[in-house]
Order: C-alpha cells, then structure tokens, then sequence
C-alpha cells in the first residue's frame, strides 16, 4: 500500500505477526523502491587498522606484490578497479587501505588456529589470487607459514597471518565468471 507524505511516496507493509485476516498496518511508513532497485552494487573498500600501518603495508607489498601508495604519514592504500558488468561504460573502484589504529586492535595468539577458519575473529580478509601454488611458495620462501590448505571443488583456499595477527584468506577460484570451468594454472 502506498500514500503520499510530506510530497515523498512511502509504502506501509503489512504487520506479518498480526492474525491473517484484517491484518494491521505498521505504524512505520518506509520510502517505496521498485523491487528490482539495489541499495548496493559492490564493496567499495577495506580498511584495516594497524599499531604500526606502514610496517604492515610494506609486508602485504613484499608479499603478495600489493603496491601501496602513501597517503599522509599513517595511511597507505591501493584501489583495484573493475568494469561494472551491466553497463562497461562505468568503472568499479575497491580500495584496500592501511591506516593508523587509534586505540588498541584486538589480535588472536598464533598457536589458537583451529580446523574451522571462520567466525573466531572481528573480520578476515579474503583476497583472490591467480594461482595458489605459486603465491603458496612465494610465502613460505618469505618464511611466512601458511596456516591450512582446503580444496573446496569450487576454489581452492589457504590461510596465514600478517604481521599484526590477523589471518587472511586467499582464494582461487575454480571456475571462471563466465560460467565455464577453469584449472589451476600449472607453475
């Protein structure tokens, strides 16, 4: 049901707790959107707050190639960029940016990883890779430890940490966006 306020068209829903017949309308009226409409069309960027932001920069540098611009003295970041897949006229922008922790940021001990990667800590990020084995390697000769290694049928998944604690994920994914298969690439 839509009215009218103030000029501005606003739906009123159905109470969905109210017994089935003569059900009640919310008290709420909210703005009306066509059903199709998206509030979101993509992350726009990760912020990951540091002790000591350009020491960690500098290891997602040397470790998985990230090329970090500096922005001021405590905040360092890049932006990868995409083609909107609807309209190719319009450019995607995701920036992944370190930056100075005002306060303490919370870390988990190294030696409490357990079989399940998920869930025991504020966030985790993922970061796609083109090929597991050659970043894997890349890694442990950095004398980074990798934590677990899982083939899921659809990618293939690894996990370490940074220099603060956090762990991260790496993905390959097994299938291209096009729909069709796609091997991990043979280094």
């Amino acid at each position: 049901m839509a009215a009218a306020y103030g000029g501005e068209q606003r739906c009123i829903f159905e109470d969905p707790f109210a017994p089935r017949e003569g059900r009640a309308l919310s008290a709420r009226a909210y703005p009306c959107y066509p059903l199709s409409m998206s509030f979101v069309n993509g992350l726009g960027g990760t912020f990951i707050y540091s002790p000591q932001p350009e020491r960690l920069a500098r290891w997602y540098e040397s470790s998985f190639g990230l090329k970090m611009e500096t922005y001021g003295k405590t905040a360092f970041g890049l932006t990868f960029a995409a083609l909107d897949t609807e309209d190719h006229s319009k450019r995607l922008e995701t920036v992944f940016s370190i930056m100075l922790a005002k306060s303490p940021v919370p870390t988990m001990p190294n030696n409490t990883d357990p079989d399940d990667m998920y869930g025991d800590q504020p966030y985790m990020v993922n970061l796609r890779v083109d090929d597991m084995k050659a970043t894997l390697e890349h890694l442990r000769a950095q004398g980074i430890e990798v934590i677990k290694e899982q083939d899921e049928g659809y990618g293939l998944f690894s996990w370490v940490r940074d220099p603060d604690g956090h762990r991260i994920e790496l993905w390959q994914p097994l299938q291209s966006f096009t729909g069709g298969e796609s091997e991990p690439s043979e280094t």
